[in-house]
């Protein structure tokens, strides 16, 4: 079964959801993450899987995130000039790493699971990031986040 996966430009308060520290609210909503990396040559592809909530990761998600990688090595993840490409050509959330080095933010959502990309294609350091989140929860850790921060003291605005 081909799973629908659909592009979503991903909001600035999305920003902490690209990276391995992202608040504690979320963390029950993460399921994964995935380092990529491109080798020496640019044409290479290495994966490394870090499991999160193990619990998360089920078949469903399972099916899912191979769904979102086999549709992306066609082009955002088939090397590394093709990712310095899709970067240039779409609209994703500005990242920058190292003070130096630019890259894009990318968010693809599929039926359960959202995921995010953080690309940042250069030679000698993991050319991508992968953060896999449960949809369901992480709408939840976001509501809940948003009805936290209208609150101060109790007292709401």
């Amino acid at each position: 079964m081909k799973e629908k996966i659909r592009a979503v430009l991903p909001d600035e308060e999305e920003r902490c959801m690209f990276y391995s520290d992202s608040t504690a609210v979320f963390a029950d909503a993460a399921v994964s993450y995935l380092r990529m990396d491109f080798g020496k040559t640019g044409s290479e592809f290495w994966q490394t899987w870090h499991g999160k909530n193990g619990s998360l990761t089920d078949s469903t998600f399972i099916r899912e995130i191979n769904s979102v990688l086999a549709e992306l090595r066609r082009d955002l993840l088939k090397n590394r000039s093709a990712m310095s490409k899709y970067i240039r050509e779409h609209d994703g959330l500005p990242i920058i790493a190292y003070d130096y080095q630019t890259g894009k933010g990318f968010k693809f959502e599929t039926e359960n699971n959202v995921f995010y990309l953080r690309c940042t294609p250069m030679p000698g350091d993991y050319d991508c990031y992968c953060y896999g989140y449960n949809k369901a929860l992480l709408k939840q850790a976001l509501t809940a986040e948003q009805d936290e921060s209208q609150t101060i003291g109790g007292i709401s605005q």
